[in-house]
């Protein structure tokens, strides 16, 4: 029975820190998003309050789990944030692809008049 519990805690661990690294995502779409620290914005301040509350019911599980699986439970925390971090992931790389595909030549202007 604890270790339903357990699953349960990791679930929604994972979903809190899902759900944050989306609102990142939505809130700076131009922008790079950090892994698991980084300068808070003045409106992040629910996304950055998920991923902070999400540790503890993933830490909850690894403690629920630990009779079950011993020390190798510790590892249910990062499990836990492998999908968030994966959707931060692949965000940051569609911003650096963004970033790369513009040029100066965008942005320059020729001076000559056209005839």
């Amino acid at each position: 029975m604890i270790i339903i519990a357990s699953v349960v805690f990791l679930l929604v661990g994972a979903l809190l820190a899902n759900v944050a690294a989306a609102l990142f995502s939505g809130s700076e779409p131009f922008g790079r998003i950090t892994y698991l620290i980084g300068l808070p914005e003045e409106d992040d301040f629910v996304a950055y309050s998920l991923r902070f509350i999400s540790f503890f019911p993933l830490m909850l599980s690894s403690a629920m789990a630990a009779s079950f699986f011993g020390v190798w439970a510790v590892l249910l925390i990062p499990f836990g944030y492998f999908p968030s971090m994966m959707m931060v992931r692949k965000h940051n790389k569609q911003v650096q692809n963004a970033w790369d595909s513009i040029s100066v030549a965008d942005f320059y202007e020729d001076s000559s008049r056209l005839v």
